[in-house]
């Protein structure tokens, strides 16, 4: 599962990794902060717009983070369990099992196989959807842009 939440985010930033020093032209007045994950496998970028004092601009880059890392989580989290597409094992199974197929078995099978694309394609086009909304929160509620994710070795 973490494996594939850092999956998931890298396809997610990566139009972000072209464009985080336009990001950070246009946002030139911002702090830039980074954190790292609780397994300490990934880094997140921010730029937060600044508060008064630098210790209440820490403070909510923390909070962004937080927030930031929670959503993601419930994203992928409902990704995998309302997306995710069964492994094919059985299928292979029970090919094996019943010799070659019949014509209309491999009609139903083709039929399957479409139904499972079009699935993929609307689990993408929510999390996309779900992750443009995260984003538009963060800057709403924190006034925080996270620009990029670097997966540590």
């Amino acid at each position: 599962m973490k494996s594939f939440f850092i999956l998931l985010l890298g396809l997610f930033l990566l139009s972000a990794c072209d464009t985080t020093s336009l990001l950070e032209t246009i946002y030139f007045t911002r702090a830039k902060f980074e954190f790292t994950d609780k397994e300490q496998t990934n880094k997140f970028i921010y730029l937060c717009k600044k508060s008064e004092t630098e210790e209440k601009t820490k403070q909510r880059a923390i909070l962004a983070d937080k927030y930031f890392q929670e959503g993601m989580a419930k994203i992928v989290k409902e990704f995998v369990d309302n997306y995710m597409l069964v492994s094919d094992d059985s299928e292979e199974k029970d090919s094996k099992e019943n010799g070659e197929l019949d014509g209309e078995q491999n009609n139903v099978k083709g039929k399957e196989a479409e139904v499972k694309i079009d699935m993929a394609d609307v689990a993408a086009k929510k999390l996309t959807k779900d992750s443009a909304i995260l984003a538009e929160q963060l800057e709403a509620k924190f006034q925080c842009v996270m620009i990029d994710s670097v997966e540590l070795k």
